[in-house]
């Protein structure tokens, strides 16, 4: 979530952007927020926490908003859909352009209060919106991913939906355990089933399923959510991964602490790919502690290139326990 942007990364400028998100987004219902329109509310005197919905289709958004009724406030926002090529597109595309919306939403909302969701590639801006808004202080009641896993670890509720059908999205439907990763990604974990297949649940048919899921868990939750407290001391890890190593070689890594390690320690690796067309890699592994070092074994990608590299401390029972400290460290190396 915080890679870094290298000079040979093939970003699309934010300014080019931002103007076609102004194109697409001067025919979206609703009152248009800031000054470029990239930020409209629907039923805006509503009483309940704000939804932000990061949505792909300009339908999609008027549909939730009137599906959820008067009383519920939502604000879109729009994936980058195509804005950028996504069999071309970087990662840090959707970390940048959810930076962008952050700023704007701190400038006119007040986000005591909130929930983030988002479908699709929208699923991937709102959980990098997430971050953006936890490390300013601002964070979300819960976040919802529809249709995406993203495997950024965020310190707070997750609630994934996945179409009963859809062979392309749901892990489940390719015989996949994403369990044990989730439950070390976020603090509380839980998922839905929406009927039929990838694209069709703001459909009429569909859309009342994907609404009534939407508030049973949004009502079943306190109005307040607090990151959790570090466990322990949460002192600062100086790992000190290699600059440049081979695909999925081996990396021991040591750092010292003066912290006893937990048993339930774990660590969990992100690979952040500079390269278009690749995705986030992940692996889970537990802690070795001898006296005052511990001792981890991660392995490189299997896809050269230039990646980013991010170590978070989590556990099954509380996802990332030092989030704030481990999110603000990472690395560049170079897979060949």
């Amino acid at each position: 979530m915080s890679a870094e942007l290298t000079a040979n990364s093939a970003l699309v400028p934010l300014e080019r952007k931002v103007k076609l998100l102004k194109n697409f987004m001067s025919s979206c219902a609703g009152q248009a927020v800031d000054e470029n329109g990239l930020i409209r509310i629907l039923n805006a005197t509503g009483s309940k926490p704000p939804l932000i919905w990061s949505f792909n289709a300009l339908s999609e958004f008027p549909a939730l908003a009137i599906a959820l009724g008067s009383d519920q406030p939502v604000i879109g926002i729009r994936s980058l859909n195509a804005v950028v090529d996504y069999t071309r597109k970087l990662i840090q595309e959707d970390t940048e352009i959810a930076a962008y919306y952050a700023k704007l939403l701190q400038e006119h909302f007040d986000l005591t209060t909130f929930w983030i969701g988002g479908n699709c590639q929208g699923a991937a801006v709102a959980a990098e919106l997430a971050s953006h808004l936890s490390l300013q202080g601002k964070h979300a009641l819960g976040l919802f991913q529809m249709e995406w896993q993203n495997s950024t670890p965020w310190p707070g509720p997750c609630h994934f939906l996945f179409g009963a059908e859809s062979v392309e999205y749901n892990p489940l439907l390719a015989g996949k355990d994403p369990w044990p990763l989730w439950r070390k990604t976020y603090q509380e974990v839980s998922c839905d089933f929406l009927p039929g297949t990838h694209g069709l649940y703001f459909t009429p048919e569909n859309l009342p399923d994907l609404t009534s899921k939407l508030q049973r868990y949004m009502y079943q939750k306190p109005s307040v959510h607090q990151i959790p407290k570090d466990l322990g001391q949460g002192t600062d890890l100086h790992w000190l991964p290699p600059t440049e190593i081979e695909t999925n070689a081996p990396i021991h890594l040591e750092a010292q602490t003066d912290v006893p390690s937990s048993s339930e320690l774990e660590v969990l690796s992100l690979w952040v790919p500079h390269t278009p067309g690749q995705i986030i890699k992940t692996e889970t592994c537990s802690i070795a502690q001898h006296d005052d070092v511990l001792q981890i074994l991660l392995h490189a990608p299997s896809d050269v290139g230039q990646w980013s590299l991010q170590i978070f401390r989590c556990n099954d029972q509380n996802g990332p326990l030092f989030w704030k400290k481990d999110v603000g460290q990472s690395w560049t190396i170079q897979i060949c």
